[in-house]
Order: structure tokens, then C-alpha cells, then sequence
């Protein structure tokens, strides 16, 4: 069995690893990144590898999943929207409560595959459908927590039951391992 040619680096340091990741972006070539929080879960897990190609912004969609520079970190989320004017993208993990502005020079890049024995190709159209309903129900699963906070004798349950049926959906949206 030959190993891939975007083979994940190694997290010995993760700094080091961040630092190539995002050299490897911003210099146009395409590279592999180990997933290792629960920000997409149950769409992505922990452990998996993901293909990142670089992109711009403006060619980014609602539903394709973005990586980003933040704090010394690369963060891989779900495309809300696309400011058409200022390249500033709207993102949110499928896994968490808020989404957030991300600016154009932190934008690094995209995820076009899932890398492992079996790869899978996001860029097929079933994963650009099942992107764009997942955005759409992140973007709803945003308000309703946001609803909550301020309601929250009604807006708590609503929220919490939301996002069980959220997490459900990216269960069942999940490729299959590679």
C-alpha cells in the first residue's frame, strides 16, 4: 500500500505543523491537515485527514468547509456567507454555538477532500448539496442560541433540541471513513 502524497505532518509541534500549513497556503500549494478538535464534529472527527487547497475568498461558498488563521491556529469551519465586497466570510463550526466574521487575509485556503485509504472528494455534488443544508441549519442553529440567550425560558429548549437534530444531520451527512 502506497502512502499519499499530501501525507499529514506530524503534530510533535503543533506550532511548527500551523506555521507549515499555513507557509505551504499562502505559498499556493496544496497540503493535508490532521483534524484534532471537535469544532465539525460529527462531520469531521478528530484523527482525520483533510486535503486543504488554497483559494480566494471570493470563490469560497456557503457549505464548503474553510480554513483560516486565527490566534496561532488553523481552523477548519462551515461557509455561512460571502461578503461580495469585502472577501470577509461568515463561518461557524457545526459543532459550535456561535458564528463568527473571519477576515480575507486570514482566509487560508479550503477543504477539497478527506485523505486516508478511501479518499473522498468534497467537491463531489452531493457534498456541495449536503454543505449548503448544513450551512443553512448552522446559520438557524446560530440564531436560536443567540434567541436563547435572550429568552431563555422558551429559547433554551428550542436551541438544545435544534442542535441535537444539527448533529444529527452531520452524522448523517458524514462520509464514509476513508
Amino acid at each position: 500500500m502506497s502512502q499519499h502524497p499530501y501525507a499529514p505532518l506530524a503534530a510533535v509541534d503543533s506550532r511548527l505543523a500551523t506555521a507549515v500549513v499555513v507557509a505551504r497556503l499562502r505559498a499556493g500549494r496544496s497540503t493535508s491537515l490532521r483534524v484534532s478538535g471537535r469544532s465539525m464534529y460529527p462531520f469531521l472527527a478528530p484523527g482525520q485527514d483533510v486535503l486543504l487547497e488554497p483559494c480566494a475568498t471570493e470563490a469560497l461558498r456557503p457549505g464548503e468547509l474553510v480554513a483560516f488563521e486565527r490566534a496561532g491556529r488553523v481552523i477548519l469551519h462551515r461557509v455561512l456567507s460571502v461578503h461580495p465586497g469585502t472577501g470577509q466570510v461568515i463561518e461557524k463550526g457545526d459543532n459550535v454555538r456561535q458564528a463568527s466574521l473571519v477576515g480575507k487575509n486570514e482566509i487560508l485556503g479550503r477543504a477539497t477532500a478527506l485523505v486516508g485509504r478511501r479518499p473522498v472528494e468534497l467537491t463531489q455534488s452531493r457534498y456541495i448539496r449536503v454543505g449548503r443544508w448544513l450551512a443553512g441549519m448552522s446559520a438557524v442553529h446560530a440564531r436560536l442560541h443567540q434567541f436563547a440567550a435572550e429568552h431563555r425560558l422558551i429559547g433554551w429548549p428550542l436551541a438544545l433540541g435544534f442542535t441535537v437534530l444539527l448533529r444529527l444531520a452531520g452524522a448523517l451527512a458524514k462520509p464514509a471513513k476513508g
